[in-house]
């Protein structure tokens, strides 16, 4: 079952990696147009919100396997994109 999953996991970062390429501008254009002045959101908050959604997206359905029955992750809610923030990456965090 970890074979399984191990190679579940790598198809959802190929996968994710390929949708990445229409989603950046697809937000980017929905912040543009929408979110920066009706919800005040940053474009980073909005880019983050679009990410967790589509990988929630995959998790629940192609790639259920990599995910507990018991508790599947949640959407965020569109009411909360203002307040989201994704984990970043520092130069400190590689030391």
């Amino acid at each position: 079952m970890k074979i399984v999953r191990g190679v579940a996991g790598f198809c959802l970062l190929v996968v994710r990696g390929f949708l990445l390429w229409f989603l950046v501008p697809l937000a980017f254009l929905a912040w543009l147009a929408v979110h920066s002045w009706v919800q005040r959101a940053r474009l980073k908050q909005s880019l983050a919100w679009y990410d967790r959604n589509v990988v929630v997206a995959l998790l629940r359905g192609p790639f259920r396997v990599l995910v507990d029955a018991e508790q599947p992750p949640g959407f965020v809610p569109l009411s909360r994109m203002r307040t989201y923030d994704a984990h970043t990456i520092g130069i400190m965090d590689f030391i």
